[in-house]
């Protein structure tokens, strides 16, 4: 997919999905989806080669759309897309963040304005337990040399049930939300599954299978085995020593 007309296709369904009109059309695009914890974030740096950040134990709060495309330069915009129920006054102030990037070490700091333009507090006052999830899209347009034509998606990891940090509200969000990608009929759905769990304790095979795909039409299943975060940041600082010895 890398001749000058599909291109130009990819960068207009690109522009497309950066307005917001996703909701309205369904766009062709790659989704990661998987339970909590699958080791969804290892499977998207493998396919995009860029490092997101993980030291939450949540490390997924919201949908991050990403948008690779072949440039001369290498570049990384980034922008909010406010959820479909914002009052328009909440929409007007997510629509102001954008930002733009040339070092991907620069890419937490970004990621974290982000949250608080969508208002993802960290510090909760006693008995307080804030909303965990957000239905935002933080879009992300990524330009190299190398990189591949491709858009796909990352959503939140789907919850067996909440606890003392997650509500009802956000079990129930983050289905919602993956109900909404997985069900886009130009979707091709990536389902991360954990070797280290029984298939069947797997809700996102019972998602994609019992309410949509019965015969697992337009869907891609990969089984890893999911690292501890002490793991994941060693093998970054590792990755990020290696980046910066070439």
């Amino acid at each position: 997919m890398q001749t000058e007309e599909q291109r130009q296709v990819l960068d207009a369904v690109s522009h497309v999905g950066q307005c917001g009109l996703d909701n309205i059309l369904s766009l062709p695009q790659l989704v990661v989806c998987g339970d909590q914890s699958a080791g969804k974030s290892s499977v998207l740096e493998a396919l995009t080669d860029i490092t997101f950040p993980t030291k939450d134990s949540i490390c997924t709060r919201f949908a991050t759309e990403i948008h690779l495309r072949r440039e001369n330069k290498i570049s990384l915009a980034i922008k909010v897309i406010p959820g479909p129920d914002r009052i328009l006054e909440e929409q007007d102030k997510i629509n102001v963040f954008k930002e733009s990037i040339n070092d991907f070490l620069d890419l937490p700091r970004v990621m974290k304005e982000a949250m608080y333009t969508m208002d993802i507090r960290k510090d909760e006052q006693p008995g307080e337990i804030l909303q965990a999830f957000f239905p935002e899209n933080l879009s992300n347009e990524v330009c190299g040399t190398t990189q591949p034509q491709l858009a796909l998606v990352d959503i939140p990891g789907l919850i067996a049930t909440h606890t003392s940090k997650l509500t009802e509200k956000d079990v129930e969000l983050v289905a919602v939300i993956t109900d909404r990608y997985i069900s886009m009929p130009r979707t091709i759905c990536l389902a991360v599954v954990s070797a280290k769990n029984d298939i069947n304790n797997q809700k996102i095979l019972a998602q994609v299978r019992k309410k949509f795909y019965p015969r697992g039409e337009r869907t891609l299943g990969m089984g890893i085995e999911a690292l501890s975060p002490s793991q994941i940041h060693l093998q970054q600082s590792l990755l990020s020593k290696q980046r910066t010895s070439s």
